[in-house]
């Protein structure tokens, strides 16, 4: 009798009219969307790889150390395909600008088109959070209290069929009808991808992507199964719909964009002027020091005490490098010291915000997607770090550099010529978290997304056993 039930059901949802329009807008929607975005993807692969190559002949066409002291160097990090199906936290670090006195410089290396900012291109995740949880409603929304009014309910249950079954046949059947269009559009914009050789995935990037197709599912498992229990609670169709839709608009809409606020009033940090005039100070008292210690280098003991003439020079030069190097380095760390410290408090009011906007199982849907598809949290700090990793050894190598030649010149009277034994600049090297790092960062909602799914059929079969199918 459960087949039969969920044979009904399914049936029932595609001859109706919902199926129609539920299959019209997925193939319509995700299939352009995956077409514009893949669009964006290889030109921004494009752009990363001329940006590449110019650094690369930019590195080359470096003769002295001072250039990479000062003018430094751009490092990027490949666009991942991910952020075809999701766009996520727009981080804004495909490129950095890196020397060896100032903050890593943040510089986009993508063509901008003016029309995108207008015309947003819809991502997989929009799609699933609120057109699929908007349909979810429309086919679960009668799933009970349709029923009744239609007298059906009635007559099922008078052949003594368990409740508990009718209720899960009819669950599998209209959950089965709302997700086909779904799958078979978001499949077959996957095999139209793939036949794109601009558009290649890693190992890594398949299996995030299918994690975030299976949390796509769960969450339209976790609004059908809320539409089937406000179902069970109402009597009219009417009154269902209306009730969801309210609902709708708070845990969709309100509660993800309030969480920010309320966040910051409950937990309040300081404000971005605040921080820069820290970062100010530290970078003004490192330079004061240097200066002070750079005017009373000749005087102290050293390597040119004992020398006289060119020879004392050189010595003198190559001890201010060292102290502008041991600066550069000093004042790194201090400015890496004072942003944990602000990236703590900031912390503190981001896991409040998440932890209110939770509340919300389509917060938690983009949370988890983001975070896989390197378009989140985890990934911009990883990046971050990394970045600030490598000023700091690019900052030693390139004094290193500098210094050297005066040692040489100094020990041999000759000054070294720059050839091929040169070390060459380190090239910037990014490697994606590791997939333990992405699980500890999507396990909290990924477990809040199942278990609002089995709450909501919880609630909804307590409710269906006390319905009043009269």
């Amino acid at each position: 009798m459960f087949l039969h039930i969920v044979k009904k059901e399914l049936l029932e949802h595609l001859m109706s009219l919902r199926f129609a329009v539920a299959c019209v807008l997925c193939f319509v929607v995700i299939l352009a969307s995956l077409f514009v975005r893949s669009q964006e993807h290889a030109m921004a692969m494009q752009d990363y790889h001329q940006a590449v190559a110019a650094e690369e002949a930019e590195r080359e066409r470096m003769y002295a150390p001072w250039q990479l002291v000062w003018r430094g160097v751009n490092v990027h990090r490949r666009p991942t395909p991910l952020r075809i199906f999701v766009e996520g936290h727009r981080v804004g670090t495909s490129g950095v600008r890196v020397d060896a006195m100032h903050r890593p410089t943040f510089v986009s290396a993508e063509l901008q088109n003016p029309h995108a900012v207008v015309f947003p291109a819809m991502d997989l995740v929009s799609f699933g959070g609120i057109i699929m949880s908007l349909l979810a409603i429309v086919f679960g929304y009668d799933a009970i209290c349709g029923e009744k009014e239609r007298g059906t309910l009635r007559l099922m249950l008078s052949y003594a069929v368990p409740r508990d079954r009718v209720l899960l046949g009819k669950w599998v059947g209209g959950y089965l009808a709302l997700i086909i269009p779904f799958l078979l559009s978001v499949l077959s914009g996957g095999a139209l991808l793939q036949l794109q050789p601009e558009i290649e995935f890693t190992p890594s990037e398949w299996t995030r992507l299918t994690v975030v197709a299976g949390l796509t599912l769960v969450y339209i498992a976790a609004v059908y199964s809320a539409a089937i229990w406000v179902s069970g609670l109402t009597r009219r169709g009417s009154t269902s719909i209306m009730v969801l839709l309210m609902l709708w608009m708070v845990v969709v809409l309100a509660v993800p964009n309030l969480a920010p606020h309320l966040a910051q009033a409950w937990r309040p940090t300081r404000d971005s002027h605040e921080m820069e005039s820290a970062r100010q100070l530290a970078v003004r008292q490192a330079r004061e020091e240097f200066e002070q210690k750079r005017r009373n280098l000749s005087s102290q003991p050293g390597p040119w005490t004992d020398l006289q003439g060119r020879d004392r020079s050189l010595a003198l030069r190559a001890g201010r490098l060292e102290l502008q190097r041991d600066a550069s380095l000093s004042a790194m760390q201090e400015l890496s010291r004072l942003e944990e410290n602000f990236r703590a408090e900031l912390d503190e009011q981001i896991a409040i915000s998440r932890w209110i906007a939770r509340l919300s199982p389509f917060a938690s849907y983009v949370m988890a997607t983001a975070e896989l598809a390197d378009a989140g949290l985890l990934t911009q700090r990883h990046f971050r770090d990394r970045v600030r990793a490598y000023q700091e050894g690019v900052t030693e190598y390139a004094f290193d550099q500098w210094i050297e030649p005066l040692r040489v010149e100094l020990e041999t009277g000759e000054r070294p010529p720059r050839g091929e034994d040169d070390e060459p600049v380190p090239s910037f090297t990014y490697q994606a978290p590791a997939g333990r790092e992405y699980m500890r960062a999507v396990i909290v909602d990924a477990g809040l997304l199942m278990a609002l799914t089995i709450a909501f059929f919880l609630m909804g079969y307590v409710t269906f056993l006390r319905y009043d199918v009269r």
